[in-house]
């Protein structure tokens, strides 16, 4: 074959492969700023939602609280109950609104029977403030026992007493007395705790209502049987073989109150008390023939001679034991 009659092949050119185009890379700066943006605007909406709630919680006196942080001036927290409270003095609706020991009185929470004061106006009405800083009711006039209640204490542990209030017997007591009404004693002799109770002679309807060495007999409070005065209290005598108070105001008390009968006055055993004696002696200007000394302006027997406590006997003590008792010198 000659050259001219060569085939010619033509040639053919490859065509590169083309890449689909590569978009333009995004921002990741952008993205992350935003994204963090977004992430403490929720935070702080949380924040404010949970503020704004907790506060209107607070904000009641039904609140759940643990301290005074939790609730909203001028709310505290009683932790007794764990609710925020309105404190003494604070303006109230109800006995709800107030801290545990007071109560609302007069619009005002008050502290209640026998809660710590410092003035009569902080003790919830009819109590007062005593001299050792518990309010209490005795000494408020009334005309029942329903005119001497007040928060904490019901008409039944209260007493009206010659128009002045005082606790039933039974209910604890001040040892000062002044928690009880004119007819009982603060009786410390009374386990656990001193009580109320009615002196000798009451009126009773239980034994547990009188004084400590005392029954009920008859519907009244009945000292245990004496023979001598150091069978009693201290602030007692023994009379009529019973243990009598050493103090009276008037005759009546030692004829009709104390169950000593006639014959019994009450005399000027002293500047400040008054004795029941008998035969109402006036000493020392009139002291029977049997007597013979004249103490604390009190008519003596002698030794031997017929007596019906030992009050009325020289150095001695009346022998109640005795069918007709007489002064004797007391036993070593």
């Amino acid at each position: 074959m000659s050259e001219s009659q060569a085939i010619i092949i033509p040639r053919q050119t490859s065509r590169p492969h083309r890449q689909p185009p590569v978009p333009p890379k995004a921002d990741n700066t952008l993205t992350i700023t935003v994204i963090a943006i977004v992430i403490v605007l929720g935070i702080l909406a949380g924040v404010l939602i949970w503020y704004f709630l907790l506060r209107k919680k607070a904000s009641t006196t039904s609140s759940n609280c643990t301290s005074d942080a939790n609730c909203s001036s001028p709310l505290v927290c009683d932790t007794t109950v764990g609710h925020c409270k309105r404190k003494l003095g604070d303006a109230c609706s109800a006995d709800t609104d107030c801290i545990t020991g007071t109560a609302c009185s007069s619009g005002t929470c008050k502290a209640t029977f026998g809660q710590t004061c410092t003035t009569n106006t902080d003790c919830a009405s009819p109590g007062v403030c005593s001299t050792s800083g518990t309010c209490i009711i005795a000494g408020n006039t009334c005309n029942t026992a329903s005119d001497c209640t007040m928060s904490g204490l019901t008409s039944a542990q209260v007493k009206c007493v010659n128009k002045k209030c005082g606790l039933a017997p039974g209910q604890p007591c001040n040892i000062s007395g002044t928690d009880c009404t004119s007819d009982e004693v603060c009786d410390v002799f009374v386990t656990p705790n001193a009580q109320c109770r009615l002196t000798a002679a009451q009126s009773c309807t239980s034994s547990d209502q009188c004084q400590d060495r005392s029954t009920c007999v008859s519907s009244k409070c009945t000292r245990a049987t004496c023979t001598q005065d150091p069978d009693c209290f201290s602030t007692e005598f023994c009379a009529n073989k019973t243990c009598i108070p050493q103090t009276c105001k008037v005759d009546n008390d030692c004829i009709t109150t104390y169950g000593l009968g006639a014959g019994w006055q009450c005399i000027a055993g002293s500047a400040t008390t008054n004795f029941c004696v008998f035969n109402g002696n006036d000493c020392p200007n009139h002291c029977l023939q049997t007597h013979d000394s004249c103490v604390d302006k009190i008519c003596q027997n002698k030794n031997g001679q017929v007596c019906k406590s030992n009050i009325e006997c020289s150095s001695s003590f009346c022998n109640q034991t005795l069918a007709s008792p007489l002064c004797q010198v007391a036993p070593k």
